[in-house]
Parts: C-alpha cells; sequence; structure tokens
C-alpha cells in the first residue's frame, strides 16, 4: 500500500516515487531508534535520543544551546565587554568605551563626522564613493590596449638638488662622489654607481 506522507514527524508532503521521503526530506536520515520518526541530529540518533548535548546544570532536562548549558542556565555578559564609563550599559567597542563615550573610529573621509562602520568609513561614503585609498597610476606606466603595443611616456634621468640632498643624507655624500652621469654611447644619460 502507498504511503500518503513523508515518514517524518509532521511533515505532510507526498513521498517522491520509489521512497518514503518527500522531496524535502530526501537526503535526510531517519533516528535509527525503533519506531521514531525525527531527523537524525548526530551520531544516527535525533535530537530527543541523544543528539545533542544534555544542560549540564544540575536537574536540567534542556538541550545544550551554547557551550555546556541551555539558554535559561547559560551565564550571560561573558563575552561582550561594557563601557567602562560610569553608569554607561553600552558595549565597549575601542579602548573599553562605546561609540558614544569616543570609543568608535571617525570616516577616513575629512569632511565627515561619523562613525566609520567598515574599511575605515562611514555608510555613506563606503556605499556612494570609489574606495578612499584607490592607487593611482603614475605617468611613465605603459599603456596597454589590446591588439596594440605598449606606448611609455617617460621622462629623462636628471639629477635635481632634491636628489643630492637625499644622497648626502642617506650617504653622507654628495651625488658626484657616488654617481657617475654620463652620455652612453646612443645618446641617452646613464647613472652608474661608483
Amino acid at each position: 500500500m502507498p504511503v500518503s506522507s513523508c515518514c517524518f514527524n509532521g511533515c505532510p508532503h507526498p513521498p517522491i516515487p520509489n521512497s518514503v521521503k518527500c522531496i524535502d526530506h530526501r537526503h535526510r536520515a531517519k533516528c535509527t531508534i525503533l519506531n521514531c520518526t525525527n531527523q537524525v541530529y548526530a551520531r544516527g540518533v535525533c535530537v530527543r535520543h541523544g543528539g545533542k548535548k544534555q544542560c549540564a546544570f544540575v536537574n536540567c532536562d534542556s538541550n545544550a544551546r551554547s557551550g555546556l548549558y541551555c539558554s535559561k542556565h547559560h551565564v550571560s555578559g561573558t563575552k561582550k565587554r561594557l563601557c567602562t564609563a560610569s553608569g554607561c550599559q553600552h558595549i565597549a567597542r575601542v579602548k573599553g568605551l562605546c561609540v558614544g563615550h569616543g570609543g568608535g573610529r571617525k570616516c577616513l573621509n575629512p569632511t565627515c563626522d561619523s562613525y566609520a562602520r567598515r574599511g575605515g568609513l562611514c555608510r555613506r561614503h563606503k556605499t556612494h564613493n570609489p574606495p578612499a585609498l584607490a592607487p593611482t597610476t603614475p605617468e611613465t606606466t605603459p599603456i596597454y590596449e589590446p591588439g596594440r603595443q605598449a606606448q611609455e611616456q617617460s621622462a629623462p634621468d636628471t639629477v635635481t638638488t632634491f636628489d643630492m640632498d637625499i644622497l648626502d643624507a642617506v650617504f653622507g655624500k654628495t651625488a658626484p662622489d657616488i654617481i657617475d652621469l654620463s652620455i652612453g654611447d646612443d645618446g641617452v644619460d646613464v647613472m652608474t654607481w661608483i
């Protein structure tokens, strides 16, 4: 005789052909305890038959929800710290303070006074602006277009007084003492370390 509904407890859907399970439960296993019509939770049995841990509190028959205890006996407030400002019951964000007491970070946009939500930006600037710290490409980067050769825009190497000041600060010498600036055979400036 064909089965009129799915074999699982309380499921009204009809079974798929050549099965006792409906399409929603076709990949679910049945509890291995005799005459039990519940789904397996763990180790071949349903929650009722030991598939889930019991609450560790004395004489409690509820299932453990968070760690060793049920939701009734779980000690709340152990994971989230409260703001250290006197009398404040808000959750601490940064430096032990809630946002209202200065524990939040400001948006990276210099004209904005809102607090940062994600990526250093507030909601308004995260959704409406491109990334604030996007890398820029210098003019000397080769331009690439499919089907064309790369073109380079490069400035000739010239030594400025700024460059000489840097070399003097780093090496304690000036540019003529450590760099030979000459023109190569092809007419291009050549810098060689001495």
